[in-house]
């Protein structure tokens, strides 16, 4: 058994500080249960699917010693002098490069590991069908090459290799951010959810940027209803005038934590200098989702699959797309500010989603509480806007959304069910108690760091 190193900060990076990443090793010396079962013998069985679209993905020549490499992994009989490199281990399973054949293959945990929660037999259909769904051209995205079941327990999922370093989202260029707003484009037109923009999900090399790892994401049918969309037991929400967006997913995992730390380490002005060049970016990408709804309800008028109300829907996202776009070519100080206080109130109520996901229920209601006292601090925020003079048609119809925005969160989602659950659990003076909810805050928020730190810098206007 070799010992390798997870550290899945450097995947796809074959130099560290200038010199040669020791982690890589040969066929024979892989991990047993990459190339056999555990008690030793040939695999009995191998089933696998291959994208049918690989000649696109390869040359020719590539694309023949992938079907080799295929049939040699189904049958156990890959090369001892085939070069592997360990990138890491996530939860649904192991990371190898083939830098041969530009390929990464994922294996499937069989086995619990030592103090990490895993997936045990993930057979990564999910992460199957969704890379199914990536466009092959005008996109450095993770791509699918094959899906493999080995043996019982034992799956291989092998796409793409995305070439970069992770980003380092302090020093993120204008450049690289956007390109990745044009990624993330791609796969809003995909119909792909990520759910996990996070640093080292998104690969970096030199201005050109690609996605990775796909394991919880997810796919919708329609920028129109169902607007809550299902995810495992329970949904995400969205208000019916904004359809899944993936920059959503990057400003709270992302976007938001950079922001907090610019803050720290420049100062405010110069953080907020920062994300206001961002919106300045994200502008187009608005524009493009705006017409993209458009042609998304001129089919469906077309082809009669669209009610009435279902196209007033979509003409409502239509014009909010629009005005996000004109709003953010030139934001001011207040609008900026305005959204990091929209961001973060979303940041909110989705830590408070994932935890009930995890069956956390004390701390999801810990995060509905925070959740509520945001709405509350956008709603003065948003009035205080509205009473300035010098206000254009197009401002207050942007913040008129704004508002909206606080009437789904502190109404159609979160107050009712939130304050029955958290009286049921503690009863009415706690819930108007403000030492023993910051308690209670404190007490399930501290065992991530992340929401702890961005919890205690929210210094939003």
């Amino acid at each position: 058994m070799v010992i390798v190193s997870t550290n899945t900060r450097y995947a796809n990076q074959p130099l560290i500080n200038g010199k040669e990443n020791k982690q890589i090793f040969f066929a024979q010396t892989l991990p047993v249960s990459f190339g056999r079962n555990t008690s030793g013998d040939r695999f009995t069985s191998c089933s696998y699917e291959v994208l049918d679209k690989n000649d696109k993905l390869f040359t020719p020549e590539v694309n023949q010693r992938l079907q080799r490499f295929i049939q040699d992994f189904k049958n156990n009989r890959l090369s001892k002098h085939l070069l592997f490199r360990e990138l890491g281990t996530g939860y649904q399973g192991k990371v190898f490069l083939i830098p041969d054949l530009n390929i990464t293959v994922k294996l499937s945990h069989t086995e619990k590991k030592k103090g990490i929660p895993v997936d045990l037999n993930c057979n990564f259909e999910n992460e199957s069908n969704i890379l199914k769904q990536m466009p092959l051209k005008g996109t450095h995205n993770q791509k699918l090459v094959a899906r493999l079941k080995i043996d019982d327990g034992l799956y291989a999922l092998i796409t793409t290799r995305v070439k970069g370093i992770p980003l380092d989202s302090m020093h993120i260029t204008k450049q690289q951010l956007n390109s990745l707003l044009n990624e993330m484009f791609v796969l809003d037109k995909a119909r792909i959810m990520h759910c996990d923009l996070r640093d080292n999900n998104i690969m970096t090399n030199d201005n050109q940027v690609g996605i990775i790892d796909f394991g919880s994401s997810f796919i919708f049918d329609q920028f129109v209803e169902p607007y809550n969309i299902k995810y495992g037991d329970d949904f995400y929400q969205h208000p019916a005038f904004w359809p899944p967006s993936n920059v959503r997913f990057f400003d709270f995992h992302t976007i938001l934590p950079t922001y907090f730390e610019r803050t720290k380490s420049d100062g405010k002005e110069k953080a907020l200098g920062f994300f206001i060049d961002y919106l300045k970016l994200r502008s187009d990408y608005h524009s493009k989702r705006a017409d993209l709804f458009y042609e998304e309800m001129s089919k469906g008028i077309d082809n009669n699959k669209l009610t009435t109300e279902q196209c007033k829907q979509l003409k409502e996202s239509i014009k909010y797309e629009r005005l996000q776009a004109k709003i953010f070519r030139n934001p001011s100080k207040k609008m900026a500010e305005l959204e990091i206080s929209k961001i973060f109130m979303d940041y909110l109520d989705h830590k408070s989603l994932c935890a009930s996901f995890d069956g956390l229920q004390i701390k999801a209601l810990a995060f509905k509480k925070q959740t509520l006292d945001a709405a509350k601090q956008f709603r003065d925020n948003i009035n205080t806007l509205l009473l300035q003079e010098d206000l254009n048609n197009n401002e207050k119809m942007f913040l008129a959304f704004q508002k909206r925005f606080v009437d789904f969160y502190e109404y159609d989602v979160i107050t009712p069910k939130y304050k029955e659950d958290f009286i049921k659990k503690f009863g009415n003076v706690l819930y108007d108690n403000e030492v023993l909810k910051n308690s209670i805050q404190l007490l399930y928020l501290q065992s991530s760091a992340e929401d702890s730190y961005l919890i205690q810098n929210q210094k939003v206007a």
